[in-house]
């Protein structure tokens, strides 16, 4: 699955977040239908404009993974921008 879909844009609201003391979020993206995990490392996360949190709704861009230990499908994140109105305010 990794090579088949390359880098990816998706959309949805943020939940359960997570920023650990690595620095790393983690978070589920869902929607109507569907969830998946997602992950944004620390270096890629300092180069956002705006402070990510439960409830947002965001435009991620990323590649899909496996994350291994759990044998589940996540979202490996190097950038986001916020949705809808107010978008550009948080930014």
């Amino acid at each position: 699955m990794e090579s088949t879909f390359g880098e990816v844009w998706v959309r949805g609201e943020v939940s359960n977040f997570r920023k650990p003391a690595s620095g790393h979020v983690y978070f589920i993206l869902k929607d109507a239908t569907a969830q998946m995990r997602a992950v944004m490392f620390k270096g890629h996360l300092q180069k956002l404009k705006f402070q990510l949190q439960d409830g947002m709704e965001i435009l991620l861009h990323g590649k899909l993974t496996v994350y291994e230990a759990r044998g589940e499908y996540q979202m490996v994140c190097d950038t986001m921008e916020p949705v809808g109105v107010g978008a550009l305010q948080l930014a």
